[in-house]
């Protein structure tokens, strides 16, 4: 049975250019853990190197993500059509839309930054992560929506295949293992 149970790890967790990447943003997205602990994780599982990767990858991703929820103003404009629109149709003498589209412009780093600078939040059993969103929305409007849609994923450590399949010697309770555990 550990021999299936390290198959089943490998599989999931074993190789770090096949990892879910969701999984790892929704670990950010726990203020009991945030980045931290995906750094921390992802370097005493696969070294220094490949946990430096992950990070740069879970960053661009969240903040992928963090643009499509935020529907900056850049992801509508596009064609000199609708810059026009923008300005209600007075066009952009002033190439006010070159500002909407600069980094100066961009809020993703702000709250995303402004989320990660907090200190992480004390592990206790009776912590309600959705609650913690909803507590505090309005300091994190848009990582809240997106942790709200995040955590709202299913995740079973059961293999569908499985469900129904009754094996003699198989574990009877819920049983939970994460990688550092291992």
């Amino acid at each position: 049975m550990a021999l299936k149970m390290k198959m089943k790890y490998d599989k999931y967790w074993g190789n770090p250019d096949r990892l879910n990447v969701l999984l790892l943003i929704a670990m950010v997205l726990d203020p009991r853990w945030k980045m931290k602990l995906v750094e921390w994780l992802t370097t005493r599982i696969y070294g220094s190197a490949q946990a430096e990767s992950l990070k740069t990858k879970i960053d661009s991703y969240l903040k992928s993500i963090y643009d499509e929820y935020s529907g900056r103003v850049v992801s509508h404009l596009g064609s000199s059509s609708n810059l026009a629109c923008v300005f209600n149709g007075f066009g952009d003498p002033h190439e006010i839309a070159e500002f909407y589209k600069s980094e100066q412009c961009s809020t993703s780093e702000t709250e995303i930054a402004k989320y990660n600078r907090l200190e992480v939040e004390e592990q206790c059993p009776d912590f309600d992560l959705l609650e913690w969103w909803k507590v505090n929305f309005s300091q994190f409007p848009i990582l809240a929506s997106i942790a709200r849609d995040i955590l709202a994923i299913p995740i079973t450590n059961v293999a569908s295949e499985s469900t129904f399949v009754l094996e003699e010697g198989s574990l009877t309770r819920i049983a939970t293992l994460y990688p550092w555990q291992l």
